[in-house]
């Protein structure tokens, strides 16, 4: 038998730059191209930022003390992408988005419950987020006495909803080079934050805290673990 040379019929992978063909199909093997390195950049500029920062208080207000909360933080964090890690395998070697393989386990119709449940929350979240950098936006400019005003807010929101339209419509090689670079401005922001804060912070206080119940643990680890790994 004659070996057919079929590299005509394959599908060549997207221009840099192009808009994204793929979506619900299975990823041909010449497009896979990726690093589990590469996995840094969008997964540490999702979840570090000032944001994420606030945590530490909402920890806190469960009664625990310092060593609890950080004893929590640590198990919620690491049990919560430990979890986003193995649930992440199936895409490694299904080649395909993460909500069309889980028909396996849930079926061709029963997958439409979290179908719906992941759209409810992909819609509220950039909603949310959204509406946070319209905001944030205009009040830099407005401590900076640039201008202020609905007119920034609706520019602002304009822009900031075309930026994210726009990477999705790209695809992943822009998002993924997008990712970097808001992995590195989101480290920068929140190391200033934290040092122009950090001298507000009362360590004997804080130090002080009487050692809280195995709920009060409790609830702070699962806040956490829903807050990052498990909530993605």
């Amino acid at each position: 038998m004659t070996a057919i040379d079929d590299s005509s019929t394959r599908k060549a992978p997207p221009a840099p730059g192009a808009i994204e063909a793929n979506g619900i199909n299975v990823i041909d093997e010449s497009e896979r191209k990726g690093r589990p390195a590469g996995l840094f950049w969008p997964w540490c500029a999702s979840n570090i930022s000032v944001f994420a920062v606030s945590y530490g208080a909402f920890m806190l207000s469960y009664g625990v003390s310092f060593g609890q909360a950080i004893l929590a933080g640590l198990v919620g964090i690491v049990g919560g992408f430990l979890l986003v890690g193995l649930v992440s395998i199936a895409g490694k070697r299904g080649s395909a988005p993460t909500l069309i393989l889980s028909r396996a386990p849930f079926g061709r119709y029963g997958n439409s419950v979290p179908g719906v449940v992941s759209y409810c929350l992909l819609v509220g979240w950039e909603t949310v987020l959204v509406a946070l950098s319209t905001k944030a936006v205009a009040t830099v400019f407005e401590q900076l006495g640039w201008s202020s005003g609905d007119g920034v807010k609706i520019v602002a929101f304009i822009v900031v909803a075309a930026a994210i339209v726009g990477a999705g419509v790209l695809g992943f090689d822009t998002i993924m080079r997008l990712q970097r670079w808001l992995t590195i401005a989101m480290v920068i922001v929140t190391a200033v934050y934290i040092a122009l804060t950090v001298d507000e912070i009362q360590w004997s206080k804080a130090m002080d805290l009487s050692s809280g119940t195995t709920a009060g643990v409790l609830g702070a680890g699962i806040l956490v673990l829903t807050g990052f790994g498990l909530g993605w």
